[in-house]
């Protein structure tokens, strides 16, 4: 089969000239390079973000349930998971940020505790290094739990 556009012989694509989230049907056989084109080109062609969105509320329209229909079980489900996750946490970098505090001192910021365990190479529970953000949220679980 040979490429529409540029009579290029082998693997042919085929390609919707009326895309078909806007009602085409037909299609005519291009090669890779020409069907690129096609589609990323903005002059006369739809951006393929445009296309997808129609085509999706055209399938909301016929009834077609798009998303995790389970998804709020599957929250409801994760939330025990989520909760042991987070105490781990809380008891493996507790004391550590105590430790840290009490080497530092009286008006020892956030920012002074993480940049202070990242020198001492501790790593976050992702292997990343500690942010403040991290150190804020291990000690509020701290206070929580006491």
């Amino acid at each position: 089969m040979k490429c529409w556009e540029c009579e290029a012989e082998g693997d042919v694509e085929y390609h919707h000239p009326v895309p078909e989230s806007r009602g085409g049907t037909k299609t005519i056989p291009l090669c890779a390079i020409c069907h690129s084109k096609a589609h990323h080109t903005r002059e006369r062609n739809v951006s393929a973000s445009v296309l997808i969105k129609e085509g999706l509320q055209k399938a909301k329209e016929r009834g077609v349930i798009l998303g995790n229909p389970n998804l709020d079980k599957a929250r409801l489900a994760a939330i025990p998971a989520n909760k042991k996750r987070g105490e781990k946490t809380r008891s493996e970098y507790s004391p550590i940020i105590k430790k840290i505090r009490d080497e530092l001192g009286e008006g020892s910021t956030l920012r002074h505790v993480s940049n202070r365990m990242n020198e001492m190479g501790i790593k976050g529970p992702k292997d990343k290094p500690i942010s403040h953000g991290f150190v804020d949220y291990v000690e509020k679980m701290e206070k929580e739990e006491q």
